[in-house]
Order: C-alpha cells, then structure tokens, then sequence
C-alpha cells in the first residue's frame, strides 16, 4: 500500500487498486496521537496496544494478589484473574469474611513459595499450604510451610497395627519422616 500525505489529505492505493483513493486523519482515543488511515471511516485508535489500554485496566486478583487484564465493562464488585480463583473464592465465601481473608494470605504465600518445600514439586495445583504445629487456628506466616499433595499426606500418617494410615486429624512425628 502507498501513502501520499498533501497539505492536509491523506492519500492510498493498494497495488491491486487503478487509482488512488482518500483516507482521512483521525486522533487516537487512548494516546491522542494524530495518524493516517486508508478509509474514509473514522478509525478510534492507532495501534492494537492503544485499543487493549484504553478498554482493558490492570487489576489485582481479589483471592491469589496476581496481577491481571481485564475489561473494563466487565468490572464488578469482585475481580479474578482466572475460574479458580472464582471457585476458591466462592468456597472462601461460605466459610465467612474472616476465613476468606486467611485463605488469600495463604494462597498468596503458597504462590511466592512456588515449590514443595520437602521434595521441589513446582506444579501449582500440586501445591498446598500446611500448618506444621498442626493447628489451623495458627495462621502465622511462620507456621506454614508448602507442601505437595504427596509430602502432606506423609505429614499426616500414624502407625495403626505395625502399618501407617492417613488421618488428616493428627501429624507424624518428625523423626519418622525422614523413612519415607
């Protein structure tokens, strides 16, 4: 495609075109920068980047903390990043404001963690957050550790009949961990 600019028209022709046609200059809605288009037809804004700015705000997730994109007729009282987060919020909800606010902490440090703890799994939806005095009334920082599914079901073990078997009520003793 060819431009011409003169005086204060704007000027195109594709190759595939015999002459030349009129476009227009139009000013962009989101950086209010002045560009040529190739149509008569009144274009709102120069680039794809002003078009996402000017539609989409950048939010926070209200369970995980994560930065998003999201539109900005789209908005509401409660925003997420994804339909996890809308899932575990609404699980989050039942349980009560109090509850919710724990959850999101420990959401959020089991996100920065990133791994198990004990053995490096980095898989997320692998990932949980255990309370290592067993106490989940405790919420202090210091008292969480990020586990994966595995490594937390072995926090979880007792010794019943020379075997061990799961019981989410009581915690293995630290010296028999190091067996498994």
């Amino acid at each position: 495609m060819e431009i011409k600019i003169i005086g204060d028209k704007v000027r195109y022709k594709f190759p595939s075109d015999n002459g030349w046609k009129d476009g227009a200059w139009n000013t962009c809605l989101e950086c209010e920068t002045r560009f040529a288009s190739y149509s008569r037809q009144k274009k709102p804004f120069c680039s794809e980047q002003c078009r996402h700015d000017y539609y989409n705000l950048e939010l926070t997730c209200d369970n995980c903390g994560l930065p998003f994109s999201k539109k900005k007729s789209r908005i509401g009282e409660f925003n997420y990043c994804s339909n996890a987060c809308v899932g575990e919020a609404k699980r989050i909800d039942k349980a009560g404001s109090q509850a919710k606010k724990q959850t999101v902490l420990r959401t959020s440090y089991r996100k920065s963690v990133g791994y198990c703890e004990d053995c490096g799994e980095s898989r997320d939806y692998m990932l949980c957050v255990h309370h290592i005095d067993g106490n989940k009334e405790n919420e202090i920082e210091s008292n969480w550790e990020v586990l994966c599914s595995n490594c937390h079901r072995k926090r979880h073990l007792k010794i019943v009949d020379d075997s061990l078997v799961y019981d989410s009520r009581v915690l293995t003793d630290r010296t028999l961990l190091s067996e498994f």
